[in-house]
């Protein structure tokens, strides 16, 4: 089983703590998507005869793109890639492009799942954030969904902002509760270096919210999902009825293959990964000259432990110490275990380690501890 994912490098505005690539232009839009086209073409055989079994429109914002450019990529995956019958089609969207008609479009187009950019229910923060949508928006767009076919949807969730209060915070898990998504994914925010938050941050314009602040909010999102019936299955997300992001996981399980096209979109086949370059017009002119434009990493023996060992904890289901000792010749260092167990950051069962919700606070922190150079 493979994952494609596309990347659509297009937003109307950018938001003030996103790094990710993407242009505020809508400007060479179309040839964009004749490129990313293109690229699956080039690369049909990157999956092997691997069945596919996730495909995720990520950005930017991929709810910019017409029925007419979302049914040309798809029919490209279609024809050049074994599609299982029971694909996991995922968009993310923007909940001010969300409306009655362009959800009966999304779902004759094949999407069965969505990913909703509500980061927040406050006017004031969304704002701060520089977010196309308010609050409204976001109520409307909730509207809509329970009119639709869609019953498996992702809200997205901010905490620890700049300036952020604690009623804010608690108000924003009171409003996502009401709403009882079928998957939650909720992010401390960061502050990347190329953002504007990152910018403003070095500026001293605004700072970041203390560390007890942040792993109370962590705590209390733990805490409350949990009593709502949702698994906390990876650090950063939760699910219902075990309706987990397939895609995502598929990442976290580093065993399986995908395939990453547009421009900064990122490629794993195992032994290696690929990242696209991060310009759509030398993206567009390398593809035209049938020419992948992208870096490629060939992972040492050391990275591919570390990534096991980094990408298993991050989840529920742990690291197997067994799997670890007897399929990559690794074991941890049993002193530190017992120091981390101690410490309550890490539980045990038998060969199996599993972060607990304060380990999973301090996780980079944690797997310093344990990854090898």
């Amino acid at each position: 089983m493979a994952g494609i994912y596309v990347h659509i490098p297009f937003c109307t505005s950018k938001c003030f703590y996103c790094s990710f690539y993407s242009s505020t232009s809508l400007n060479f839009l179309d040839e964009v998507v004749e490129a990313t086209i293109k690229e699956l073409k080039l690369r049909k055989e990157y999956l092997g005869c691997e069945e596919v079994e996730t495909i995720y429109f990520g950005g930017g914002t991929p709810s910019l793109l017409s029925a007419h450019h979302l049914e040309k990529i798809l029919n490209t995956i279609y024809q050049l890639f074994p599609v299982s019958q029971n694909a996991e089609l995922s968009l993310e969207a923007n909940p001010d492009d969300v409306n009655e008609e362009i959800l009966k479009t999304w779902t004759r187009l094949g999407f069965n799942r969505l990913s909703l950019g509500f980061q927040t229910f406050s006017d004031r923060l969304l704002k701060l954030m520089n977010r196309r949508h308010n609050l409204q928006h976001a109520l409307d767009c909730v509207k809509f969904l329970e009119k639709s076919s869609f019953d498996n949807f992702n809200l997205d969730l901010i905490f620890a902002i700049p300036t952020q209060t604690r009623e804010e915070f608690v108000s924003d898990i009171k409003k996502m509760l009401e709403i009882k998504p079928p998957h939650i994914s909720a992010y401390m925010m960061t502050f990347e270096e190329k953002s504007v938050f990152g910018v403003w941050l070095k500026q001293k314009i605004i700072a970041e919210q203390s560390e007890d602040f942040c792993s109370q909010c962590f705590l209390f999102i733990d805490e409350k999902l949990r009593e709502q019936g949702y698994e906390h299955y990876e650090i950063s997300n939760f699910a219902r009825d075990g309706k987990f992001s397939r895609h995502n996981s598929n990442y976290w399980l580093n065993d399986k293959k995908f395939l990453g096209v547009g421009p900064a979109a990122a490629s794993f086949d195992i032994v290696s990964r690929q990242t696209n370059i991060e310009n759509k017009f030398t993206y567009v002119e390398s593809i035209g000259k049938n020419i992948i434009p992208c870096q490629r990493e060939i992972l040492s023996p050391n990275d591919i432990v570390n990534e096991f060992i980094f990408n298993n904890l991050r989840t529920s289901r742990g690291l197997d110490l067994n799997i670890l000792k007897n399929q990559y010749q690794h074991s941890l260092d049993e002193n530190i275990l017992k120091f981390l167990i101690e410490k309550k950051f890490l539980q045990r069962s038998n060969d199996n380690i599993i972060l607990t919700p304060q380990g999973m606070i301090v996780s980079n922190r944690i797997l310093e501890y344990f990854l090898i150079e």
